[in-house]
């Protein structure tokens, strides 16, 4: 996992055409998956406001057809260059079927024309679009657009403290059972 100190600097706007997710926006407005909206003079995602385009690397980075974790704030986000689509896209890197941060070493793909990730765990299926389950399931991802600017990988994020309220790793992980917890639960040891 690569942890990113990222300085000021790195944040840019996002006004100007810029390629989503494979989609020209040419400057319009889109929601929070990175599609343009149906009036094109406001985002139909109102929390998209507070977001910004955080510099995550360069595309040499990340591996052609694969996924890198970066971490933001207290948030492990999965990056994927899916060069044989010529399209980027960006999640969480928790599979919410177990909690487990695996989604980066996930298996990229199509259902369809939909581009997927599955989890490397248990196979699980994920919209890289929409963040959906493909499989039916109640599980779902929260997705990020990504964005190429010359050689540099952008990702539009809300705020570190937004998005650790929702995601963080702390909030998320397993960890130690107390010795009441475990005698209780009997899995720990």
């Amino acid at each position: 996992m690569v942890e990113l100190k990222l300085p000021e600097s790195a944040v840019t706007s996002s006004n100007g055409a810029a390629a989503t997710n494979g989609h020209a926006t040419n400057g319009h407005a889109t929601n929070g998956n990175g599609q343009v909206a149906a009036d094109s003079n406001k985002p139909t995602d109102t929390g998209r406001l507070n977001k910004r385009w955080i510099n995550v690397g360069t595309v040499d980075d990340f591996p052609k057809d694969g996924g890198s974790t970066i971490k933001y704030g207290d948030v492990q986000i999965a990056v994927y260059n899916f060069a044989s689509r010529g399209q980027w896209y960006a999640c969480q890197n928790m599979c919410p079927h177990k909690n487990a941060f695996v989604l980066s070493r996930g298996i990229i793909g199509t259902a369809g024309e939909q581009p997927k990730v599955s989890c490397p765990l248990h196979k699980k299926p994920f919209s890289l679009e929409t963040g959906e389950s493909l499989s039916g399931e109640d599980f779902s991802l929260k997705v990020f657009p990504v964005r190429i600017d010359g050689n540099d990988v952008l990702v539009e994020l809300p705020p570190e403290e937004q998005l650790n309220a929702l995601l963080a790793t702390d909030l998320h992980r397993i960890g130690e059972c107390d010795a009441q917890q475990a005698a209780a639960c009997g899995s720990c040891s």
